[in-house]
C-alpha cells in the first residue's frame, strides 16, 4: 500500500469519508448554487492508479 500511496497526489489513499465529505458538502446550503457540475473526488489524481500499476508490472 505505501507504494501505491507515494504514487498518489496527496500521497494517501482515497478514504469512505472523503466521499462522505463530498456528499455532505453537495447536500450542505453551502453547494445552494451549484449546478451541473462534477465533482472529482480523487485525491488530485487524474488518472487511476491501476494502470500506473499495470504499466510498472509490464516493465
Amino acid at each position: 500500500m505505501k507504494r501505491i500511496d507515494a504514487m498518489l497526489p496527496l500521497k494517501r489513499m482515497g478514504r469512505p469519508a472523503d466521499i462522505a465529505a463530498a456528499c455532505l458538502y453537495l447536500a450542505s446550503p453551502l453547494a445552494a448554487y451549484v449546478s451541473g457540475a462534477r465533482l472529482a473526488v480523487h485525491g488530485g489524481g487524474e488518472r487511476p492508479v491501476f494502470l500506473y500499476l499495470a504499466e510498472m508490472q509490464r516493465g
